[in-house]
């Protein structure tokens, strides 16, 4: 069932269906500019593959850990990282490498000339309590 605009001027009076027919607003009901034609005939069927590629017959695996015994062309999802690895030539390899090199070495520039300005001189601070000795009494403070 098609459900048509609500406003037409909303989509300027035309409308395509899901089903490629396209409907035109003529001011007080819709109309089928063009029909769409019944599906043709199916086709033959093709001939059968060679056998490689989909069908070859390699392991998935979907686990955290390499799985051990693996034939060329078996592939391992590494659940834990994420990653996609093909097996090849005694190895894993990774299936969509990162294209992003290794960190550089750390330096550090040379060290410049000291600085001969002065910087301001700060506020004087609070006068603390004055204090005197006493051979009897030690400390007196006023």
């Amino acid at each position: 069932m098609l459900v048509f605009p609500t406003d037409p001027a909303s989509v300027n009076n035309r409308y395509e269906a899901p089903n490629g027919a396209i409907y035109i607003w003529d001011g007080s009901k819709w109309g089928t500019l063009n029909s769409v034609p019944p599906p043709g005939p199916t086709g033959p069927t093709g001939p059968t593959g060679s056998g490689t590629g989909g069908s070859g017959g390699a392991n998935v695996t979907a686990s955290d850990i390499a799985p051990t015994g693996p034939a060329v062309g078996d592939v391992w999802y590494d659940t834990a990282s994420g990653r996609t690895y093909i097996y090849y030539d005694g190895t894993w390899v990774d299936s969509a490498p990162s294209m992003i090199g290794p960190t550089g070495p750390s330096v550090t520039g040379p060290t410049g000339e000291a600085s001969t300005v002065t910087g301001p001189t700060g506020t004087t601070g609070a006068t603390g309590a004055e204090c005197n000795w006493s051979n009897r009494s030690g400390r007196i403070c006023r």
